[in-house]
C-alpha cells in the first residue's frame, strides 16, 4: 500500500487523519484505503465526522497535465478569469484564488467551483488546500464520483500512481462518462507501462470529448511507443487540427513521419515545431532540435544536422536529447573534444540511460584511455540489464 506524503504533514488545529481498511467500507468500493478527516467543533463537545478521499498524485507530466484543469473547466462552462490563464505575478494568482473562493461560497454544492478550486490548488502543490476543499465538498455531498475523482488527482500530481488507480477505478465506478477520468488511467497505465491497457482508456477518453487536444497527443505518444506510426501520426493531426499551436505534437509528429520514412513531411513537421520554439518569448525546448538534427545525421547530412543540435543546446543547455545526439553526431565525425563534452553532461542529465555509457567508452578507446574505456563499457553493461535504462527518453519536458 502506498503512504500518502501528504498525511504526514502538519494540519491546522482541529484537523486529524487516520487511515481505515477497505473492509470498512461498502463491498462495492474499489478504493483501498480513506481518509477520515475528523472535523472537531470547538463549539459543540461532539466531533463531526466528515469523509474525505485519500490525498497524493502526479503533474505527466507530465508533462502537460496543467493544461487539463483550464480544460476541464472549459468543458464545465466557468468563466476563466484573465489571471488564471496568464498567471504571471503573484498578485494575478491572488485575484484568481479569491474569484474562485468567492464563487465556491456563494455556490458551495456545485461541481465545477469545488472542481475548479481544488485544481488550482493541486497544480501548485498546496496540498493541504486542496484536501480542505474537498473534505468540504464530501461534508456537504458524501462519497462522490468528484471526491474520487480530485482525489486521483492529487494521488497523480504526487506520483503515486497505485493510490492514484484506486482512486480513479472508484470514480470511473460512479461515473464511467468522465473523459477526464479516462484520460487520467491512461496515463497511470503509462507510467505503469501498460501500454496496450492506456491504447484502450485513451480511446475511451478521445470517444468521450473528440475536442481534447492532451488525449489525442497522449493516445498519439503511447500509439508510436508500440510501433503504430501510422495510427499514431493520424492522432498527431488531429491533436494539431483541435489545437495548431501544440508544440509537442508538432515534434511528435515529425517523429512517425520519420518513421514511416516521409522524410520530406518530417522534415516540415520539425522545422514548424522549431519555428514555434524561436517564437517562444520564454524558456524553449530542444526536443524538435535534437530530433530533426539526429534525423539529418542518418540521411548524411551531418554539417546541416551539428548546426541544428548546437542551436538545441544553445535554447536548452539541459537538455539530454540535444547534448546526448550532439555527442554522438560529434564523436561520428572524431571531433573527440567536444563529443566529450557533451556525452558527458548527458550522462550527468540521465545518469541511468545506458548506451551513453557505451559511447564514452568508445571516445576513450579513441582517447587510448583504456582503463576509462573499460569502466564505461561496465557500466553500459550494467545498467543496459535494466529495460527501462535501454528505452531512449524522448522528452526533457
Amino acid at each position: 500500500m502506498s503512504t500518502n506524503s501528504v498525511t504526514n504533514q502538519r494540519f491546522p488545529r482541529g484537523i486529524k487523519i487516520h487511515r481505515l481498511s477497505h473492509h470498512l467500507l461498502q463491498k462495492s468500493r474499489t478504493l483501498a484505503t480513506v481518509v477520515w478527516i475528523f472535523h472537531i467543533s470547538f463549539v459543540e463537545t461532539n466531533a463531526h465526522r466528515i469523509w474525505a478521499q485519500q490525498a497524493g498524485g502526479e503533474a505527466i507530466q507530465s508533462k502537460g497535465l496543467v493544461r487539463q484543469s483550464n480544460d476541464r473547466a472549459q468543458q464545465d462552462g466557468v468563466p476563466q478569469p484573465t489571471s488564471v490563464l496568464q498567471l504571471n505575478s503573484s498578485s494575478r494568482e491572488d485575484r484568481a484564488e479569491r474569484e474562485f473562493k468567492e464563487a465556491l461560497t456563494e455556490t458551495p454544492k456545485e461541481d465545477k467551483y469545488v472542481r475548479r478550486l481544488t485544481i488550482f490548488y493541486i497544480e501548485r502543490n498546496r496540498y493541504e488546500d486542496a484536501i480542505r476543499v474537498i473534505a468540504e465538498h464530501v461534508k456537504l455531498r458524501g462519497v462522490t464520483a468528484l471526491g474520487y475523482e480530485l482525489e486521483a488527482e492529487l494521488l497523480f500530481k504526487q506520483k503515486l500512481y497505485d493510490s492514484a488507480l484506486e482512486a480513479t477505478l472508484a470514480s470511473l465506478k460512479l461515473d464511467d462518462h468522465n473523459a477526464r477520468m479516462h484520460q487520467l488511467l491512461g496515463l497511470i497505465h503509462i507510467a505503469k507501462h501498460q501500454d496496450n491497457a492506456a491504447v484502450v482508456e485513451l480511446q475511451r477518453a478521445a470517444e468521450l470529448d473528440p475536442n481534447q487536444p492532451s488525449t489525442r497527443y497522449f493516445l498519439a505518444r503511447v500509439l508510436y511507443t508500440t510501433g503504430n506510426y501510422a495510427v499514431a501520426r493520424d492522432q498527431f493531426l488531429a491533436c494539431l487540427n483541435i489545437d495548431p499551436t501544440y508544440r509537442k505534437a508538432l515534434e511528435n509528429l515529425g517523429l512517425c513521419y520519420e518513421a514511416l520514412q516521409s522524410y520530406e513531411e518530417a522534415t516540415e513537421a520539425y522545422r514548424k515545431a522549431i519555428r514555434l520554439e524561436e517564437e517562444q518569448k520564454g524558456p524553449k525546448h530542444a526536443e524538435p532540435y535534437a530530433f530533426y538534427g539526429a534525423m539529418l545525421a542518418r540521411l548524411g547530412e551531418s554539417e546541416k544536422a551539428v548546426a541544428v543540435l548546437r542551436r538545441g543546446v544553445e535554447v536548452s543547455e539541459k537538455s539530454f536529447v540535444a547534448n546526448y545526439h550532439l555527442g554522438r553526431v560529434l564523436l561520428k565525425l572524431g571531433e573527440i573534444a567536444e563529443a566529450e563534452r557533451f556525452l558527458i553532461a548527458a550522462a550527468d542529465l540521465d545518469p541511468k540511460f545506458s548506451r551513453t555509457y557505451y559511447l564514452l567508452g568508445n571516445l576513450r578507446q579513441k582517447q587510448n584511455r583504456k582503463d576509462d574505456a573499460a569502466r564505461y563499457h561496465a557500466k553500459f553493461q550494467e545498467l543496459d540489464q535494466v529495460p527501462e535504462n535501454r528505452v531512449f527518453p524522448l522528452t526533457d519536458r
